[in-house]
């Protein structure tokens, strides 16, 4: 599927589409400053969709508080919109995983056969997602197992004069650009790619999705379906050396970095204690799961392996750097965890842009 160009399908491959239903699922919350953004990005994805199967964008408010501003800022996309297939559901109780379950819920009960994930503040190099739905399709049908399918993640590369829109002053200027420079370390082109599939594009079947565990249980929910379709792939890696979760070469997605060190480092120890919780949850397939999850930037030292050889002396001391906070950042989550305190999600405003 990597370098496929989608519009030179075979007749019986776009006929098999075709019969597949698809949802592609928005979690959000407070987002009206911003998801129109995102909207619009995706406008053209979801059209190219369309002109291959059916196709419907479910966008669940999960504990939307701010005055109906995002609801009704939606309520007018989807008016404006009426080509696109647009479900807006409203959930008073919050929490991330609620609204993810709820999703799995109306697709199941709904009869789609393929959700895709995407999260409220990305942005998608063109056909991404369709690219995700077809390597779904093409990988399950050849191996036989349930697949999870997500993008490559990268960072949105910015110099010193973008942080000069936001900032008035020169210091912090300097101190934003150096915050962004070490939040996005492991996601610049240069960076050793995790085979792990963010929530920001996730793609599975329907009948192969499990729900996730509560949000008082702290679980990402990337963290779990990722280890959850590598151990269910655990023979096809056996037999062909390939994993279940797959990250196809042409579907990228851009975020982005945070720009303040306060603000990383407290959505950095909720991502910890997510991640955590679902590496503990799996614990009965470690060897496994650590050898599938080897990353340069781990949060974990069992998971860690060498940074890549390419790095130059400023790369260098951007992870050294980079390191630090994530000992720091352990530390803060693990006394948190010790004492049973609720972490909160800890919404980072600065990569909402």
């Amino acid at each position: 599927m990597d370098n496929l160009n989608i519009l030179k399908l075979n007749d019986e491959f776009k006929s098999l589409l075709a019969k597949k239903n698809v949802l592609i699922a928005m979690p959000t919350i407070n987002s009206h400053s911003y998801i129109l953004k995102t909207l619009n990005r995706i406008y053209n994805e979801l059209l190219l969709i369309n002109k291959f199967t059916d196709c419907e964008l479910l966008i669940c408010l999960n504990g939307t508080n701010d005055d109906y501003k995002t609801k009704n800022l939606l309520l007018n996309f989807k008016k404006n919109n009426s080509e696109i297939n647009i479900i807006l559901h409203e959930e008073i109780i919050g929490g991330k995983n609620n609204a993810i379950n709820i999703m799995i819920d109306y697709a199941k009960n709904n009869n789609k056969d393929i959700i895709h994930f995407i999260d409220d503040d990305i942005d998608f190099k063109p056909k991404s997602i369709l690219i995700n739905i077809i390597t779904l399709i093409e990988k399950e049908i050849k191996y036989k197992v349930p697949f999870l399918i997500g993008s490559n993640f990268l960072v949105k590369p910015h110099d010193l004069n973008h942080f000069r829109k936001y900032k008035k002053s020169f210091i912090k200027v300097l101190v934003s650009y150096f915050s962004y420079k070490i939040s996005s370390v492991p996601f610049n082109k240069k960076s050793d790619k995790s085979r792990f599939c963010s929530a920001q594009s996730l793609c599975m079947s329907v009948n192969t999705i499990p729900k996730i565990p509560k949000d008082l249980h702290r679980i990402t929910d990337d963290t779990y379906w990722t280890n959850y379709y590598a151990i269910k792939g655990k023979e096809i890696f056996k037999k062909y050396g390939e994993y279940a979760v797959h990250k196809p070469e042409d579907s990228i997605v851009y975020f982005e970095a945070s720009s303040s060190i306060r603000e990383w480092i407290k959505q950095q120890v909720r991502i910890y204690s997510g991640v955590k919780a679902a590496f503990d949850y799996f614990k009965y397939e470690k060897e496994f799961i650590y050898k599938f999850n080897l990353w340069s930037y781990a949060f974990i030292k069992e998971y860690k392996k060498r940074i890549p050889k390419n790095y130059s002396f400023i790369d260098h001391f951007y992870y050294f750097l980079y390191s630090i906070f994530i000992f720091i950042i352990v530390r803060k989550a693990n006394k948190k965890i010790k004492k049973e305190k609720s972490i909160d999600w800890a919404i980072a405003k600065s990569t909402k842009k």
